[in-house]
């Protein structure tokens, strides 16, 4: 918790909850936000078996960056839709990356064991992604495109295998 408050958070504009006659986005509605913070940000960290990893590894990948922690319960609400959506997505060049903030090996092996789910997992344990990724809030997702630009954002929980989402998501292979 000691590092979100390192981050600097913006000013977040609140959508108003849709009505029967409204043409608004609700609440609800599970949509990716055009990205709009600096661009080539760097992430390169060791992964839970001890390998660097980086994201200009997977070019020509359409990747998803998930910052989670396994105290965070959205973040375990979310993950059996990403494991939906690896399924959905397996014929296609896509990766899931999911940046572990600040947890042991054993407390991250023993949470996949309970949770059940296979991602490769960066970890930062020093918080310098967070800062780098103006990561303010749990969980919070980055979607890339094939030239490694991020191109869509979600802070929050999200049904990630949601049409909308998964239609996004194909328009940048």
């Amino acid at each position: 918790m000691n590092l979100m408050n390192t981050v600097d958070i913006p000013k977040v504009m609140t959508l108003k909850k849709q009505t029967k006659n409204s043409q608004s986005l609700s609440f609800d509605d599970p949509v990716l936000k055009p990205y709009k913070g600096k661009s080539n940000i760097s992430l390169k960290l060791k992964s839970i078996d001890g390998q660097l990893l980086n994201i200009k590894n997977f070019d020509n990948q359409v990747i998803l960056i998930n910052f989670c922690v396994s105290w965070c319960k959205p973040c375990v609400k979310e993950i059996p839709s990403l494991v939906r959506l690896q399924t959905i997505l397996k014929d296609k060049p896509f990766k899931i990356l999911t940046v572990n903030v600040g947890e042991s090996k054993q407390e991250i092996d023993a949470f996949m064991k309970k949770v059940k789910f296979d991602f490769l997992i960066m970890l930062d344990h020093s918080g310098q992604a967070v800062k780098d990724w103006d990561v303010y809030a749990y969980l919070s997702n980055f979607l890339l495109d094939k030239n490694g630009k991020i191109r869509y954002t979600y802070r929050g929980a999200l049904e990630c295998d949601a049409k909308p989402i998964v239609k996004t998501i194909q328009l940048l292979f």
